[in-house]
């Protein structure tokens, strides 16, 4: 076997070894429970599901997601923001916003998923989109969206 032929091999080695390592790392690492992992995918769902139901139209399904806190808060907005609008519930408020802003919002809440989690205690923060920021709380064991900050979408 020549220079070449060696180097190839060596190099396959070492990738395979490489290979093996992580996949023993990873089933080290499961061993000692999820680390957070179901954790992480809970708040994931959380936020992919609220914008789901937003794209489907179900309002009320979206506002399940959501804290008492974050509904207060959208209320608030509505008064301000939509002094017209009669019903100032947050299905309501979610309808009103969807008839204004019409299927390119839809389109973009199909598109939304998680990037990344971090989880602290009862609280989480979850980046999504470019940099968008959904903070959610954990409520009788349910993760539920306390805050959404669209920020990042303007850069």
């Amino acid at each position: 076997m020549g220079r070449d032929g060696r180097a190839a091999s060596r190099r396959r080695g070492l990738l395979g070894l490489a290979a093996a390592l992580a996949a023993a790392a990873s089933l080290v690492a499961g061993c000692g429970g999820d680390d957070g992992a179901s954790e992480r995918a809970a708040v994931r769902e959380s936020v992919e599901g609220y914008f789901d139901a937003l794209a489907a139209r179900e309002f009320d399904t979206a506002c399940a997601h959501t804290t008492p806190r974050f509904r207060t808060a959208l209320e608030q907005w509505s008064r301000r923001n939509q002094p017209d609008l009669a019903v100032r519930t947050c299905p309501a408020i979610a309808d009103a916003i969807a008839a204004d802003a019409g299927g390119r919002l839809v389109e973009l809440q199909r598109r939304v998923r998680v990037r990344s989690v971090e989880i602290d205690g009862e609280r989480a923060r979850a980046v999504f989109g470019a940099d968008q920021v959904a903070e959610l709380e954990r409520i009788e064991e349910r993760w539920l969206i306390d805050e959404l900050d669209f920020a990042g979408a303007a850069r």
